[in-house]
């Protein structure tokens, strides 16, 4: 394990778009935290109906037969597993059939079973199933791919979807933000945090356009940040903790350059995105779209600092009362 540490945390205060962003993902966290229970508890009562299930996976079955050509071979393997009565694979195949933004927008003239009384209930318990969704905070301002939105390019950013996710991302953020607002400058950092996090949007679009899972979070922006950061300062050393055992001698810290969390987090994600299932539940493709507006504009920013003779990021933005760059 290799743990970069970027000169430690910074005082906000120093720093007033990185605060606003940080406050604002608060706000959002905090005030649609209790709905989104509430509303998730509902959705997953209608999910977890056994004759929901059932007839979920028989209608979505004829739609992939219908439209084989669309579908890769998972989807008909699920079908046939499926088919055979197997209860797990009827509930893999109704998950799939919930993402599916094909699938949901000709739902009306799907073919269904000849079960009159359980077709009305289960028409029933969609219509119910989207209304809650309309209602949930994370599918009305997350991003959904199958559901192209150019607001909701923005509005993910500063959803989340638990307190573990937002916390990961909170902590990144308070190490990287102010660096990132102290090298661009505070009205720039704001445009490009935003258009980092719409970026990556984008490149998760490309990749998974037929999706109806709500991405959301501060991931995309967060990657921009490391990999600017990365870039910016990669003639510079800083801390790395490493760990190999439990033992002495095996742990401990040494200085090398950032390109290496760059490399790191770059094949992590790299690595992820290609054998990641259909039911991943990190949108690594959406860091790798973050990483590469990183990476752009650090190169950018590095050559012109070096044009303009300022090339030691530490001595270049003091503050007039205390340096918040140490060693």
């Amino acid at each position: 394990m290799l743990l970069p540490f970027f000169y430690g945390f910074r005082p906000l205060i120093y720093y007033p778009v990185s605060l606003l962003l940080l406050v604002v993902q608060i706000y959002f966290f905090v005030s649609t935290m209790t709905e989104q229970k509430v509303a998730q508890y509902q959705r997953q009562n209608i999910l977890e109906k056994p004759l929901f299930s059932k007839e979920t996976s028989f209608v979505y079955g004829k739609w992939i037969q219908s439209n084989s050509k669309d579908y890769p071979g998972s989807h008909h393997r699920f079908h046939d597993l499926a088919r055979g009565g197997s209860d797990t694979y009827r509930l893999l195949l109704t998950s799939l059939a919930i993402q599916d933004a094909s699938f949901r927008r000709n739902i009306a003239s799907a073919e269904t079973s000849a079960n009159t009384v359980m077709v009305e209930d289960w028409k029933k318990d969609w219509q119910n199933l989207m209304q809650i969704e309309s209602n949930m905070p994370i599918f009305d301002l997350g991003f959904k791919s199958g559901d192209f939105s150019w607001k909701n390019l923005f509005s993910y950013q500063f959803l989340h979807a638990g307190f573990l996710h937002f916390l990961m991302n909170a902590f990144f953020f308070l190490l990287l933000a102010p660096l990132v607002e102290a090298a661009m400058g505070s009205v720039i950092f704001l445009f490009a945090y935003l258009f980092s996090g719409a970026f990556a949007a984008v490149f998760y679009f490309f990749l998974h356009g037929n999706s109806m899972t709500p991405l959301v979070g501060a991931s995309g922006s967060v990657s921009f940040m490391l990999a600017f950061i990365c870039i910016y300062l990669f003639r510079q050393k800083i801390h790395y903790f490493y760990w190999l055992l439990p033992k002495k001698g095996y742990y401990g810290f040494l200085k090398l350059s950032p390109l290496w969390a760059l490399a790191i987090w770059l094949v992590t994600d790299l690595a992820a995105e290609l054998s990641a299932t259909t039911f991943a539940s990190v949108a690594h493709s959406a860091h790798l779209g973050g990483m590469a507006v990183g990476v752009v504009l650090g190169t950018i920013y590095f050559h012109l600092d070096r044009v303009r003779g300022k090339q030691d990021f530490l001595l270049r933005r003091e503050t007039s009362a205390k340096s918040v760059f140490t060693n």
